[in-house]
């Protein structure tokens, strides 16, 4: 059985914090839309572990390239903070 295309990129990227929810190929790069699947991080205030994201920040970030082009991860990064920094 052949593996699906989010499959076969997952692997390609080998990032398994990372879920593929899409791809583009365009003609100067490949754009790979990408979930992450954490769902604790540090406060940003006082290092706390946590579980309340603060806001979402946009992220394009290059990765190795594929098939001669530049290959970018597209996600939205968490910013974390606990609930004695919350307003």
């Amino acid at each position: 059985m052949e593996p699906s295309a989010r499959e076969f990129i997952e692997a390609l990227i080998q990032i398994p914090e990372l879920s593929v929810t899409g791809y583009q190929i365009q003609s100067q790069a490949v754009l790979i839309f990408v979930e992450v699947q954490v769902r604790v991080g540090q406060c940003g205030q006082c290092g706390a572990i946590t579980r309340e994201i603060h806001q979402y920040i946009d992220r394009k970030v290059r990765h190795l390239p594929v098939v001669g082009k530049p290959c970018y991860l597209i996600f939205q990064e968490y910013q974390w903070i606990c609930r004695k920094f919350r307003f």
